[in-house]
């Protein structure tokens, strides 16, 4: 006579053992840096890309009162041109996630100040900075 088995009960799962020193695998620390280096790219404060872009542009241009994240934000930018100052005052950017498909860093800015419907976007590739969308007046009157 045969005997039979007993099986467990359905839905009774087995628990993995714990990992010990032994069988923890270098891979298991790529993925917690890989998910904290993320985690830090996406939460890094404007006031970190104000200064990026204030390196970046030799001090041309710089983003005061910079609040937000570095991927939306809001702030004065401040552009020096001949000598004189231009300030897009309440400036607000976004970043536009489907340019990085095209080769570039690219983000949607519009300014309180600025005069007409429009905002621009500037971008960052291989060939350098761009301008696009740039129909709108900067500034109402006299350049502050």
């Amino acid at each position: 006579m045969k005997t039979m088995r007993r099986s467990k009960p359905p839905g009774s799962l087995r628990s993995p053992p714990p990992l010990t020193g032994g069988q923890l695998r270098w891979w298991h620390a790529g993925v917690f840096a890989a998910v904290l280096a993320a985690t830090l790219v996406a939460a890094s404060p404007a006031r970190w890309a104000a200064a990026a872009v204030e390196r970046a542009s030799d001090g041309r241009v710089r983003i005061a009162a910079a609040t937000g994240t570095a991927w939306s934000g809001r702030g004065d930018v401040v552009v020096r041109i001949d000598g004189g100052e231009v300030t897009l005052r309440g400036a607000v950017w976004k970043w536009l996630p489907a340019r990085v498909l095209a080769g570039e860093l690219a983000f949607e800015v519009h300014a309180e100040n600025a005069a007409g419907p429009g905002g621009m976007v500037v971008a960052w590739g291989l060939a350098g900075a761009v301008l696009r969308g740039t129909d709108t007046a900067l500034f109402h009157g006299r350049p502050t």
